[in-house]
């Protein structure tokens, strides 16, 4: 029987967000439904999915526990890489908990966890049915900024924002491919702004461009 003392707490570094980030931005390409709703929270839960891995792999080697790296199919995520550990493909599934009250219910008592459903995809589990794959179930605690007012006390708090914007369907999944043409960016912030376009060119290859636009000043 599984108790709480039976958990791996594993640090989390402002890196593993950046990590998880980079690859999010890049995945926005391959999603077909650019709902709005949808789309962000399809986001924020690649970001959990990739800073969780990264953190499991460091864990492992920082402990120095062997362990194998095999590429996905290439038509399901690109530049991921699953974990092997004694050639049994490790299937990590995230759980991001976002809420104050949960967060602090949790820190609390941590025992509360192992109430959570263990919810497996069906076609993994049909993929799994001789039971080589490694199950394993993270929480992530974090809070998120869900609206402008919390995005506001991240800037009061200096924290790091990064802000994305899903470009509309028409130019992101459009029925034929075309350039775009020259597009013109200003800022009128008070500061420079750092900025990220990417997209596909003709080939269906990821492409972006890093720029800085300067302040209203």
């Amino acid at each position: 029987m599984i108790s709480a003392v039976d958990f791996i707490r594993l640090p989390f570094t402002p890196d593993l967000t950046e990590s998880g980030i980079s690859f999010a931005k890049r995945s926005l390409a391959q999603n077909n439904d650019h709902n709005t709703g949808s789309v962000f929270a399809l986001l924020r839960q690649r970001v959990s999915n990739v800073a969780i891995e990264l953190a499991f792999r460091r864990h492992l080697a920082e402990n120095l526990i062997p362990f194998d790296v095999k590429g996905n199919l290439p038509f399901s995520e690109p530049d991921r890489y699953d974990v092997l550990l004694g050639g049994r493909r490790c299937s990590i599934h995230t759980y991001l908990t976002s809420r104050r009250s949960q967060i602090a219910e949790v820190r609390q008592n941590p025992s509360v966890l192992l109430e959570a459903p263990a919810m497996i995809p069906e076609e993994e589990l049909s993929a799994n049915q001789n039971g080589n794959n490694l199950q394993l179930f993270t929480f992530l605690l974090g809070l998120t900024t869900n609206s402008t007012g919390d995005m506001q006390k991240a800037v009061n708090a200096n924290q790091p924002i990064y802000l994305i914007h899903p470009m509309p369907t028409s130019w992101a999944q459009p029925q034929a491919w075309s350039a775009l043409g020259k597009l013109g960016l200003k800022s009128e912030g008070s500061t420079p702004v750092e900025v990220e376009i990417g997209g596909h060119d003709a080939d269906r290859n990821f492409v972006s461009e890093e720029l800085t636009l300067s302040s209203m000043k």
